[in-house]
């Protein structure tokens, strides 16, 4: 059972950065989508005169947008072109672009939380078989160890290690000196929870 929760840490990990990647990528196609705006020209009939296509160097969503435009260009040939709809081609591919990197966002937060999901679940796996859980719940063990048994191995005083030591030494040398160079008397006070 233990080697199965480092797979699966290490598993979810890598799905985090595989995501986190293929946004990242997306990211900078986003940002690099009319970056060669200099290679950018008007095409215009050599028999007619009228604009029918555009040309230029960009990424693949620029191609998408070129394409559509072109299409616009060439089915709207010798008629008013309405820069709206051009408009409205360019903004179409950008906001699909845009969407799919608001939607790969927090796919890595959703993976650590399946680790945790999936952490609980292994956790409690042990708990059930070996009958704790139950004695937990108020129930009784199974396996031969008595209540006053398990209560004493369920002390929070054989689980606090220094802890005690480390305040007091915390109080003597961190708290008591402000204390003192403030001029705040040592009465003792009482505090109940």
């Amino acid at each position: 059972m233990s080697f199965i929760v480092p797979i699966i840490v290490i598993t979810i990990i890598c799905i985090q950065i595989l995501f986190f990647v293929l946004n990242l990528i997306r990211m900078h196609e986003f940002r690099d989508i009319f970056k060669h705006e200099p290679s950018w020209r008007i095409e215009k009939s050599e028999d007619t005169g009228f604009v029918c296509g555009i040309e230029g160097a960009g990424n693949n969503v620029f191609d998408s947008i070129k394409l559509s435009i072109n299409k616009y260009l060439e089915n709207n040939s010798g008629s008013v072109i309405d820069f709206h709809l051009l408009k409205d081609a360019a903004d179409r591919h950008c906001d699909s672009v845009e969407n799919d990197i608001n939607t790969q966002t927090p796919i890595p937060l959703y993976c650590g939380l399946m680790g945790t999901m999936a952490g609980v679940i292994l956790g409690l796996v042990p708990l059930i078989l070996s009958g704790a859980l139950t004695y937990l719940l108020g129930g009784e063990l199974s396996d031969g160890i008595t209540k006053e048994e398990m209560d004493k191995i369920m002390k929070p005083e054989n689980f606090i290690g220094r802890c005690p030591q480390q305040v007091d030494e915390f109080i003597e040398n961190c708290v008591k000196p402000v204390v003192e160079a403030n001029g705040v008397s040592d009465d003792v006070a009482e505090i109940n929870v």
